[in-house]
């Protein structure tokens, strides 16, 4: 049973993938693929997780940092992505919106930089 901290933290995480999967998903490229879809396999496992409320936290959390942490290979991965446009402005800001979110997830999964 986790506290109402925990699912808090669990609906935060959620809520921050389903951000990064939108912001990815309209800045596709063929390499993104496969982030996509574990970020959509982990979407499902916190939705399940958070309907049936009886697993614990710790294990909930460690397995979605494991997931999260095999997206970031090299030349295919995460850490690969970036947000292009024409205009500077623009890219700039959905950028830094990008890493924050990202930022966001690191931190609630007790994760350093990857």
């Amino acid at each position: 049973m986790m506290t109402k901290r925990e699912e808090s933290k669990l609906i935060e995480l959620l809520d921050l993938l389903k951000k990064m999967y939108r912001i990815i998903n309209s800045n596709y490229y063929s390499e993104m693929a496969y982030a996509l879809k574990n970020i959509k396999k982990i979407i499902n496992y916190l939705v399940e997780i958070l309907e049936d409320e009886t697993e614990d936290f710790k294990v909930v959390i460690t397995e979605i940092k494991k997931a999260y942490e095999a997206m970031f290979i090299a030349k295919t991965g995460i850490s690969e992505f970036s947000i292009w446009n024409e205009d500077y402005n623009v890219m700039y800001k959905e950028n830094r919106e990008y890493e924050k979110v990202e930022k966001k997830i690191r931190k609630i999964l007790g994760i350093g930089r990857l």
